[in-house]
Parts: structure tokens; C-alpha cells; sequence
């Protein structure tokens, strides 16, 4: 069996079931009721990952003792939670294992996808305006009152670069298009570079 079941009398703290000690047994009524899985059913348990369907789960642990829609219930497992037909959590500590790894995951993710962002707002400010305005096929240009306006399709998404030419200063802005002008957060700002710095050449004698 893959379950160990015994009942025993009241005053009773622990029960020794083929090699393993048990404690802390709950009461019920006038005895204790004991449930062990086996190292086989925890085994099962460990090839259950997030996102399979029921069906996969069920081919993995067999029937449940409930079935609720969203929630497979299993006297050895505990809950598993579905969301939209897949799994997404359970009692089980190697399933919550995993969704801390899939939270930690997404959290790293999320913090990179952002420091790309503004790296990629910090290359298109700092850019001088004659390659920008040679490179048409890759900026959109547009005047406006005391300055130009650039847009770029940059692999983190539309970026809008504003160069007033009163102040010598450029901000670069996330596109937002709720917005009537377009200028959604501001990413980066610094002075506007006209021109590439000439490369040095240094010959030697």
C-alpha cells in the first residue's frame, strides 16, 4: 500500500509504522487517525509541474478524492489550485517550491526587461542629431515649438526623443499612446549632442 492507515487508543503520543516514527497525531473522536504517503507517492507528487492540464495530473496521481473545478483535492497531496484549465499552486511543498521559483523568476524578469529599457532610452538620447537625422529609415521626425521630436521602434519598445533647442537638452520618453502627445514616462535627459566627436588619429613618427 501506498498509504499507511492505523487507528489507535486514546493516551497514545506516537505509533511506529514500518520504520518511521510518527507525532503530533491528530484526534479524532475517541482515537487518533494516522496518514502516511509512502516514499512512492511522494515521488508522483514531485512530477507534477505547473501549468499542466487536470488531465496530466490526474495521469500522474490518479483519481482525486474531489474534484471542484478549480481545485483537486487529495487525501495524500492536499489542494491543487487550477486556473483557466492549468495548475497554478498546491498544499504540496514541492509544488509551492515551484511557484516561488516561477515568482523569483518573473521578479528577475521583470527587473531586467527594465534596466534594457532605460539603457536603450540612454543610447537614443545620447545620440548626436546628425546621425539621427541621416538615418530616416530607422527615426521618425517631427518639429515642434523651439525644438525637433524623433521617434525609434527600439527592441524595448517605442521610444520618443524630444531635443529643445532653447535649453541644449534632450529627454527621451516612453511611448504612450492614451497620451495626445505621445510622451508617456520620462527615461532618460541630458544635454543634446549635435555632431560625433572627431576621432582622434595619432601618428607616429
Amino acid at each position: 500500500m501506498n498509504l499507511f492507515t492505523k487507528y489507535i487508543g486514546i493516551g497514545a503520543v506516537a505509533v511506529l509504522v514500518g520504520s518511521t516514527a510518527l507525532q503530533a497525531i491528530p484526534q479524532v473522536g475517541n482515537n487518533y487517525f494516522v496518514t502516511i504517503a509512502s516514499a512512492s507517492s511522494k515521488s508522483k507528487i514531485k512530477k507534477v509541474k505547473l501549468g499542466m492540464t487536470k488531465k496530466q495530473v490526474q495521469q500522474i496521481l490518479g483519481k482525486p478524492d474531489r474534484d471542484d473545478g478549480g481545485m483537486l483535492t487529495y487525501e495524500k497531496y492536499g489542494y491543487l489550485y487550477f486556473s483557466k484549465g492549468k495548475l497554478t499552486g498546491g498544499e504540496d511543498k514541492s509544488i509551492q517550491a515551484q511557484v516561488t521559483k516561477k515568482n523569483a523568476a518573473k521578479k528577475s524578469s521583470k527587473a531586467n526587461k527594465r534596466q534594457y529599457l532605460l539603457s536603450q532610452a540612454k543610447y537614443f538620447g545620447t545620440k548626436d542629431v546628425e546621425s539621427i537625422q541621416k538615418a530616416t529609415y530607422a527615426y521618425a521626425s517631427a518639429e515642434i515649438d523651439g525644438g525637433m521630436m524623433y521617434m525609434w521602434k527600439s527592441q524595448a519598445g517605442k521610444l520618443i526623443r524630444v531635443d529643445l533647442d532653447e535649453y541644449g537638452k534632450t529627454a527621451v520618453y516612453k511611448y504612450d499612446d492614451s497620451k495626445d502627445n505621445g510622451l508617456g514616462e520620462q527615461l532618460y535627459i541630458g544635454k543634446t549632442i549635435l555632431q560625433k566627436k572627431p576621432r582622434t588619429t595619432v601618428v607616429y613618427p
